[in-house]
């Protein structure tokens, strides 16, 4: 199979004091002797058999009474809400947001990541005040929602001379309750943020090496603020932890450059425990954008298009929004999709609502598979939120 060798710059995805700048932290940078691999699947892993599926009917129409979930976006240095497929409100305006890596909104608070560093806006009266600031220019970032509900880890690749590429890695935790924020640690490799450990006590970095293949996991003390061991991982580009911290999906962990699958680990089970590895309706595909979890880690949900990615990424065709459920096992295609540039951007906190993005933005009803296009600005920034 050839594989493809890139600077990971496609790896996006996927904080703070009040009124005054406190003293920079010092940020810790974890020691280079990291102990031998904890977690290691074999590659003889029992493929579970194909789910063959009835071809999915027409999407069935919402009906006219559904509330829609409310987006939050910025754009031309606003902040709007969109609440469901009603007109916009413009909510707080911002005098200079930079070039945004990533947004977050929890309450009436707003952080926004920039190549400086990440920038608190007050809602109610749009002030914003720059509350932590990057050593190095930052490349691209991401934010996510702690298992606690209250606090919000952010990784930002930045550009650093002396790190693995030319590039590492800075995390953080930013806690909204007390307004205040962690820098955690410093990383010499591009990583991005798997989610917590179910105690929340740990955190899991995906490490992004120049293949593309998905090869470990660091796995960070927040106690001690440093990478405490790695566990290895099979799959390709693509892998999303469940909300319970212990399952991971990923693409093609078998490395078969035709009959790709998807991989399902559990970070709980004991060193060599192999992952469930489960066969898809076709052959040659690939999956879009990543994949989402539903609240309760049951069904991992994912687009599946056509074609073989190594020969041409090109010619892919759409072949519906899919889920699978690792309880039973069962695979089955809930929506079509329109065209095979769409992507998974995001599912609501009670797993009724997928959010589909492409040349349009749509939501999808999580049982039924029902769709409804809403109007959404093609340049605005989607915020993420808790």
């Amino acid at each position: 199979m050839i594989r493809l060798h890139l600077p990971l710059l496609f790896i996006c995805a996927f904080f703070i004091t009040s009124c005054s700048v406190a003293p920079e932290p010092t940020l810790v940078t974890p020691t280079s002797a990291i102990p031998s691999q904890t977690f290691a699947p074999s590659d003889n892993s029992t493929s579970v058999p194909t789910i063959t599926t009835e071809k999915t009917p027409l999407n069935p129409t919402l009906s006219s009474d559904v509330t829609l979930p409310s987006l939050y976006y910025i754009l031309d240095k606003k902040i709007f809400e969109l609440a469901g497929d009603k007109p916009e409100i413009e909510i707080a305006s911002i005098s200079d947001p930079g070039t945004i890596l990533g947004a977050f909104r929890a309450g009436d608070s707003l952080l926004i990541m920039n190549e400086k560093g990440i920038l608190r806006v007050k809602l109610g009266d749009g002030t914003s005040e720059l509350i932590f600031r990057f050593d190095k220019p930052a490349l691209y970032g991401s934010m996510i929602s702690a298992s606690d509900g209250q606090n919000v880890f952010f990784l930002t690749v930045i550009d650093d001379p002396q790190a693995e590429f030319s590039m590492g890695s800075v995390v953080g935790m930013y806690d909204f309750n007390q307004d205040t924020i962690t820098p955690l640690l410093t990383v010499p490799n591009i990583t991005s943020i798997l989610g917590p450990t179910p105690d929340g006590l740990g955190l899991y970095l995906l490490y992004h090496g120049q293949d593309t293949s998905l090869v470990k996991i660091f796995f960070v003390d927040l106690k001690k603020s440093e990478i405490d061991h790695e566990l290895a991982v099979q799959g390709e580009m693509f892998a999303s932890l469940a909300p319970d911290g212990h399952h991971l999906v990923t693409f093609n962990p078998t490395y078969d450059p035709v009959e790709n699958s998807l991989g399902v680990f559990d970070l709980s089970a004991p060193p060599g425990t192999t992952p469930e590895i489960y066969k898809t309706p076709i052959r040659s595909f690939h999956i879009n954008g990543n994949f989402l979890w539903s609240p309760d880690s049951q069904v991992a949900y994912f687009l599946l298009v056509t074609g073989n990615y190594w020969e041409d990424p090109t010619g892919f065709l759409p072949y519906g929004l899919w889920q699978l459920d690792i309880g039973t096992g069962e695979m089955r295609q809930l929506s079509q999709v329109p065209e095979a540039a769409f992507y998974l951007d995001r599912i609501t906190t009670d797993g009724e609502w997928l959010l589909l993005r492409g040349k349009e933005v749509i939501w999808i009803n999580a049982t039924s598979g029902a769709q409804k296009a809403i109007e959404f600005p093609g340049t605005a920034y989607l915020v993420a939120e808790r």
